[in-house]
């Protein structure tokens, strides 16, 4: 597993190229496939596995913070998910119910707050994300382990505020286009909460911001922003 670091880049293209194939004779059959990416975030859960129909995800625990570093193929159709705990066995999260479609991207977040635990699917929607030369894509995911307060979410440019939104407990927002270059990102409560950090976006490239951690913790389970990077939108020769 890939530790969650200031970026780790995949590169996105329209069609899944993790493909499979099956041969048969001088025929080949394309099998159609989903790619799932998954992430511990939950503070209360020091490494979790993720089932899905009852099969693993990966053969490794996910580490909190840590997540499988790319999108995953996965089988089309009806698909549930849940986390458990990898040492003891004991499952964490109610089963997650999801479709997965040919050759659409998803993400997986287990999360946690007062040591509740929750499974979060979401389809990223990357074939929506259409190439613009000077700009990045950027979402977050809420993942403080706080259920009362909904923190503040500040993403500032230039000195202006270009997201800024109060945010639920496991909120996914949708992706921003923003302008290339130095972005500070926040999140704040009027108490217990109040991290910042600055992130070089780049032109082309598709972020998620993680925003993670207990309110009054310290060390690795202190709130703080991470981010990793999902890939890059390339320009279509027919733009």
């Amino acid at each position: 597993m890939k530790k969650l670091l200031q970026g780790t880049a995949v590169l996105l293209v329209l069609s899944l190229v993790f493909s499979a194939c099956m041969k048969n004779n001088d025929s080949q059959t394309v099998i159609p496939s989903g790619g799932l990416m998954a992430f511990n975030l939950a503070a209360d859960a020091d490494a979790v596995g993720i089932r899905l129909d009852g099969n693993n995800l990966v053969n490794q625990p996910l580490l909190y913070t840590n997540f499988t570093g790319a999108y995953l193929p996965i089988y089309v159709g009806n698909r549930t998910a849940w986390a458990y705990d990898y040492y003891s066995g004991n499952v964490l999260t109610q089963q997650v119910p999801f479709v997965s479609v040919d050759s659409q991207y998803y993400s997986l977040f287990v999360v946690s707050a007062d040591s509740n635990y929750k499974t979060v699917v979401v389809n990223d929607h990357l074939d929506t994300l259409n190439y613009d030369a000077g700009h990045a894509f950027v979402r977050y995911i809420n993942a403080i382990g706080d259920s009362t307060q909904q923190p503040l979410v500040k993403f500032n440019q230039a000195g202006a505020d270009v997201v800024s939104e109060a945010a639920a407990f496991a909120h996914v927002s949708g992706f921003s286009k923003l302008a290339a270059g130095n972005t500070t990102v926040s999140v704040k409560v009027s108490t217990g909460i109040d991290t910042s950090r600055s992130v070089e976006l780049e032109a082309n490239k598709v972020y998620t911001v993680l925003l993670l951690g207990k309110p009054g913790a310290t060390g690795d389970k202190a709130v703080q922003i991470k981010y990793i990077v999902n890939g890059t939108v390339e320009a279509n020769d027919n733009q």
